[in-house]
């Protein structure tokens, strides 16, 4: 049939005699006006799960690193009250000696303790579907924006939890490590710069358990930790998604404040392709990145 010998119930909206003659001549080609069709780009920004960031760093702070300088404290306080005694005051190499030596019962009394893995694994099953629910829903409303429905589109969701696992149990368990190796060599540096009793014993009370608003050792690790972890699963999840949906191409979007990076911000709203990232990789990739990816159909 012809555009005119179709009779009126055989008209749908998508034919017309342009349609047809366009078909007729190239059957295999696309139709010009898709081929030139003006990209759009979602009018929502995803918020960033800041506060999730919160909420790991306090389950990584109650499962490891509280016990962690509890229990180094424990070890060295009658060292440190020794070290200050009036009567037997000691001199710096001993107290070094001994204090090194306090630091090495601490690290087998805190690794008989606490299974580190499973206590990162609990923290991490307990905060993921958190991540997952919050980023997804985040995508969800902005690919809303370009009429596109990722609703169901997530079977990549268990082997993005499985690789964010693997990563994050790797990074926890070289808290405890880390920890005992910078207190070492804190308090051997403080002895040779001919710190004070009084002033050597503060730093490794703050540093073991933290006083006065001033991080513990181990506080400062697990909180880097779960900012950039929950800012890289942010990021993979968002690709996946995109991905998963057909998104190409997006959008660069950075914070654009005091704490974000100029090589951040040279990006700013410039079109990415998902297949060929920047030189520092797609938003979340680089450490404790909040850049975000608007999605262009």
């Amino acid at each position: 049939k012809t555009a005119y010998e179709i009779v009126s119930r055989d008209w749908s909206s998508d034919v017309c005699s342009s349609d047809l003659t366009w078909r007729m001549m190239f059957p295999t080609a696309q139709h010009p006006l898709l081929i030139h069709r003006k990209p759009r780009k979602a009018s929502y920004v995803p918020a960033h799960p800041w506060h999730l960031e919160a909420l790991y760093a306090a389950k990584l702070r109650n499962r490891i690193g509280k016990p962690l300088g509890r229990i180094a404290w424990q070890e060295l306080k009658p060292v440190v009250a020794r070290y200050l005694a009036p009567s037997e005051r000691m001199d710096a190499p001993a107290g070094v000696d001994d204090m090194i030596l306090a630091i090495g019962k601490a690290r087998i009394r805190f690794g008989q303790t606490v299974d580190v893995d499973k206590q990162a694994e609990k923290a991490i099953s307990e905060v993921a579907p958190q991540v997952e629910a919050f980023t997804l829903g985040e995508q969800a409303k902005m690919l809303r924006t370009l009429g596109v429905d990722a609703v169901g589109q997530n079977l990549f969701l268990a082997t993005q939890r499985a690789e964010w696992t693997r990563a994050n149990v790797n990074l926890i368990r070289t808290i405890p490590d880390d920890f005992f190796a910078r207190l070492s060599r804190d308090i051997i540096s403080a002895v040779h710069e001919g710190q004070r009793h009084e002033t050597l014993a503060r730093t490794i009370r703050q540093k073991c358990i933290g006083i006065e608003g001033q991080e513990s050792l181990p506080a400062w690790r697990y909180n880097l930790i779960a900012r950039d972890q929950v800012s890289k699963y942010n990021g993979a999840l968002a690709h996946a998604q995109q991905s998963a949906v057909g998104i190409e191409k997006y959008e660069w979007r950075s914070v654009n404040d005091r704490r974000t990076r100029e090589t951040h911000l040279a990006l700013d709203h410039s079109i990415q392709s998902w297949d060929n990232p920047p030189a520092i990789g797609h938003p979340g990739e680089p450490i404790q990145c909040r850049c975000s990816a608007i999605a262009i159909l």
